[in-house]
């Protein structure tokens, strides 16, 4: 067998190979961009979709100023103040999911609880419509005299706002 018959056997299984490699390669990014569709998967395969609604000094490990981080948030609580807390039930986070007032976001829920401040007669929604599964929330605490709505309100979202009642306060 001549040197030139062995180098294009050669050649022909190097390039089998590579197309063979070259498709696999082309069918796993198919299933990788499928897959990426998905709420949950997504977090799993992309590092910045977990960091969004994340304050730079969290995504770093440096711990943020209270003050700060609760004002970037939307999630200012003052002592005495009409309050709101809502709480994420069966998940530690969920940061497309907000807490909106009168239709503005004032919370993301990039922990567990949200708090937001309220007035009497403001509309509390919860918006999870970038979630295809559903999401389940409940109102954990009340502060400054608000009697609506009350402490144990469950609501439940899919790719929707739902409301979780308009405020009432009474004396504190």
């Amino acid at each position: 067998m001549s040197r030139r018959t062995r180098y294009g056997s050669w050649a022909r299984r190097v390039e089998g190979t590579l197309l063979r490699v070259t498709i696999v390669v082309f069918a796993l990014l198919v299933v990788a961009q499928f897959l990426l569709t998905n709420d949950d998967a997504r977090r799993l395969m992309s590092y910045v979709d977990r960091l969004e609604g994340v304050s730079l000094d969290v995504a770093l490990g440096e711990p943020a100023s209270r003050t700060t981080a609760s004002k970037a948030e939307g999630q200012t609580h003052v002592s005495g103040a009409p309050s709101l807390t809502v709480r994420l039930l069966g998940r530690r986070s969920a940061r497309l999911a907000v807490v909106l007032v009168n239709g503005d976001a004032k919370g993301r829920f990039t922990g567990a609880e949200v708090t937001v401040r309220v007035k009497n007669g403001d509309l509390v929604e919860v918006d999870g419509a970038d979630y295809r599964t559903e999401l389940r929330f409940t109102v954990s605490a009340v502060a400054g005299g608000v009697v609506e709505p009350i402490t144990g309100t469950t609501v439940a979202t899919r790719r929707d706002i739902v409301s979780v009642g308009r405020v009432r306060t009474g004396s504190p």
